[in-house]
């Protein structure tokens, strides 16, 4: 018989402790004072950073005088089974057993004996002939002792009785021991939180590795959550920008869209993690020829195979299986389809259900993300808007749709029509803003007036029931509609939409309560340059145009140095930054001028201007109207170019007509300047921005987004080469390659990433805000309210 458990209290003292196991944050503040642990030891197999959020945890326990110092100084060593248990004894005060234990490898004598002894009587240890104290301990067996050591017998039997594991690993199905599947899944639900997972320097996904020693550090994280569990209940009040509400998947979904999906859409691959490492969620694992699920054929074609996990239910209670994604294929492709990708769709074939529980996807040609690429939809809640189904074809069957030059003349069958009426309707149905979805929370009401979302748990959802019990979402259209809920609302989290101005305010308002975190983002601040207008043809002038502005004082001016001055398009996290060469610009106005004058724009000493064969230096700098940071900003880069003698205007627009209009149809015939953000994600390749043939134009109705109407060679043959390639570390350092040359042709003038600034209360547990342009609301039924 097992025992029910005994607790002792720990001291938490740690600045900022609620938020919890986020790699993006900078201790450093915090730690001052406290001792300094020695990581270099890290196997360099591992994120050697991916350690880090363990020292509350440790710290947590120093202080409580459960282990000393000299134990811990080096957190990433593996524990001994001897040592765990002794730890385990303590933390759990089990009064001492006088009986006797099996294990004949134990001298009487032995100092870590008698906590062996009243964890075997607790029911914790198996019993055998042999204990093996000096061995190190699997994460399999701690999962299995930290079980039972919370929840008896009661919670070993549960984890006995679970088949098929629940671990969300790239290794968290097959790879984990039959009999540890059950203790590693309990482990990980919700409302325990014993474990957690591993990252891999030189992967893309994250691992349980079950059958590897646990470390003195996860030790610390086990214990802490073992004494101080989870706490259901309690409500979140949360406020972000948001223009729009669409719970349509898209393949560029904004940030806020992204947060407000997370919350009621479970992805059948998981958002990005606060390492940028992936994790399948609805299926087994994911795809990858190392395990014989993505398939590449002689002629490049490939087939890509997804086995749903089983038990997956709609928040409606009905099954959630192959036959859904088979649906989502059809719909989400569709030409009719408005939130499509038609780059995707051309290499795309055909989705089989091979049976209820796996579903392949058949490609034309190589593509290496076409193991992210899948999706579901509730089959059923469609077809009863409807006696009719959508058909199955292969997408790009001429006989079913054939593109033509004009829209009015493509080819369009008796079927295609039928389903282009069909998307219609599903389209405009109630499912936009009333989903059925299957992830951690239920949309329980909108109020469309006031723009406020209520949610409550899902009690199908495959994880777990979340452990918040009510959220409440208020969307804001306007950054001055945001500081006017603000002021109006009590919040706990605000996601997105705040300046760093804004939130230090509130931060210093809210101290005793609140914290202010900067996270570092994707989104891009840059100069677009008309490159194919004599005056900006010159690479020279370009690289003059940069060296002349002070992007560090900007940083300082505006961000208070939080924002990093970027020296390429993606950000110095992505992975393609490794180990590449980039040509930089410093504020150098004299290298500028003397450039400018190598490019033959000589200062005019009548107009003070420069001037080339009669022709005045001009160049109108083009923004949108928001945010209002940006303006100030373009005034000063203006400044920084008149400087140097150019004739510069300035001109806002409408940030509607700014996108919708004037970029993508390039209205300008003056050597123009386009300054604004991109926001990249983790797997962007460059190629719809860089690419010869993505000049935007009426024959591809403007899908293009080479703004700047950029032409190289061999940046056309590294693009391409990417939808040919599979292996993810050529790919990286192919983009790298591209970026190298971008550094140094400077279509675009590289500015600043922004930085993604949040205020949370500081109560909030494991809310890990992620540095990938990927959801803060990404694992939100993991939160919790903590006391303290």
């Amino acid at each position: 018989m097992i025992k029910a458990l005994f607790v002792r209290v720990l001291v938490f003292c740690l600045f900022l402790s609620s938020f919890t196991g986020c790699g993006t944050f900078n201790y450093n503040k915090a730690l001052d004072s406290l001792p300094v642990f020695d990581w270099e030891g890290v196997s360099p197999e591992l994120k050697k950073d991916s350690y880090l959020w363990t020292e509350k945890y440790i710290q947590s326990l120093l202080s409580a005088k459960l282990i000393n110092f000299d134990f811990i100084e080096k957190p990433y060593e593996f524990i001994k089974r001897g040592e765990f248990v002794q730890l385990l004894n303590e933390c759990m005060q089990y009064p001492d057993n006088t009986q006797e234990h099996p294990f004949q490898d134990l001298e009487k004598d032995d100092p870590r004996n008698q906590a062996i002894t009243n964890c075997y009587h607790q029911g914790i240890i198996d019993e055998d002939a042999h204990f093996y104290a000096d061995q190190y301990l699997s994460r399999a067996t701690a999962a299995q002792w930290l079980i039972r050591a919370k929840g008896g017998d009661t919670l070993d039997q549960e984890a006995r009785g679970i088949i098929e594991p629940l671990i969300f690993a790239q290794d968290g199905f097959k790879e984990v021991p039959r009999e540890s599947r059950g203790y590693l899944t309990l482990c990980l639900k919700p409302q325990h939180q014993l474990m957690y997972y591993r990252w891999k320097s030189k992967s893309e996904f994250r691992f349980i590795e079950a059958s590897m020693p646990i470390t003195k550090a996860e030790t610390a994280f086990s214990l802490y959550q073992l004494i101080h569990p989870p706490q259901e209940g309690g409500a979140l009040h949360i406020i972000q920008a948001a223009h729009s509400i669409n719970f349509f998947p898209g393949p560029d979904t904004s940030l806020d869209q992204q947060n407000l999906q997370s919350l009621v859409v479970a992805k059948v691959i998981g958002n990005k993690d606060e390492y940028q490492a992936s994790f399948p969620n609805l299926i087994e694992q994911i795809p990858s020829i190392e395990n014989g699920l993505w398939k590449i054929q002689d002629d490049g074609s490939m087939e890509l195979s997804f086995r749903f996990r089983k038990d997956l239910f709609w928040s409606d209670g009905k099954p959630l299986t192959a036959n859904d994604a088979v649906f989502w294929f059809y719909l989400c492709h569709h030409r009719a389809y408005p939130y499509k990708n038609p780059e995707i769709t051309s290499m795309l074939s055909r989705a089989v259900a091979i049976d209820p529980y796996t579903v392949t996807i058949f490609w034309n040609q190589p593509y290496p993300h076409a193991n992210y690429h899948i999706n579901v939809l509730p089959k059923h809640f469609f077809d009863s808007l409807s006696n009719k189904q959508l058909s199955h074809p292969f997408l790009n069957d001429p006989n079913y749709y054939q593109p033509g030059k004009e829209a009015e003349s493509s080819f369009r069958s008796l079927q295609y029509i039928q389903d282009e009426q069909l998307v219609q309707l599903m389209l405009n149905s109630a499912y936009a803003k009333e989903p059925l979805h299957a992830g951690p929370y239920i949309l329980q009401a909108y109020d469309e007036e006031n723009s406020v979302l209520s949610l409550i748990p899902n009690p199908h959802f495959h994880a777990g029931k979340a452990l918040i019990a009510s959220i409440s979402l208020h969307l804001s259209e306007t950054s001055e509609q945001l500081l006017q809920d603000i002021q109006e609302n009590d919040f706990d989290l605000i996601l997105n939409g705040l300046s760093l101005e804004k939130a230090k305010a509130l931060e210093t308002k809210k101290a005793e309560t609140h914290a202010m975190i900067v996270v570092p983002g994707y989104s891009w601040e840059h100069i677009d340059l008309t490159t194919d207008h004599p005056h900006l043809a010159d690479k020279r002038v370009r690289q003059a145009l940069l060296l002349s502005i002070d992007r560090e004082m900007l940083m300082q001016k505006y961000f208070s140095n939080l924002a990093p001055v970027a020296h390429s398009y993606l950000p110095p996290q992505h992975l393609s930054q490794e180990g590449i060469s980039l040509e930089k610009y410093p504020f150098d106005p004299i290298k500028a001028g003397q450039l400018l004058d190598e490019a033959g724009w000589i200062i005019n000493q009548d107009t003070q201007l420069r001037e080339k064969d009669g022709s005045i230096l001009s160049i109108t700098l083009v923004s949108p109207m928001e945010p209002s940071i940006r303006l100030e900003i373009q005034e000063d880069i203006a400044q920084y170019w008149q400087k140097q003698q150019l004739k510069v205007q300035i001109q806002r627009l409408e940030s509607k007509v700014f996108f919708e209009k004037t970029l993508p149809e390039r209205k300008f015939t003056d050597p123009t300047a386009y300054l604004y953000a991109w926001d990249f994600k983790a797997s962007s390749n460059l190629y719809t921005i860089v690419h010869s043939t993505m000049l935007p134009s009426p024959e591809n109705q403007y899908l293009g987004q080479n703004y700047t109407a950029f032409n190289h060679s061999l940046v056309d043959e590294l693009c391409m080469d990417h939808f040919r390639q599979i292996e993810k570390t050529r790919i990286m350092l192919k983009l790298g390659t591209i970026q190298e040359i971008l550094s140094r042709e400077l279509p675009s003038l590289p500015l600043y990433f922004h930085p993604r600034v949040l205020l949370a209360d500081k109560r909030i547990e494991q809310f890990k805000p992620v540095s990938s342009p990927d959801p803060d609301t990404w694992n939100i039924a993991y939160w919790y309210w903590t006391a303290n």
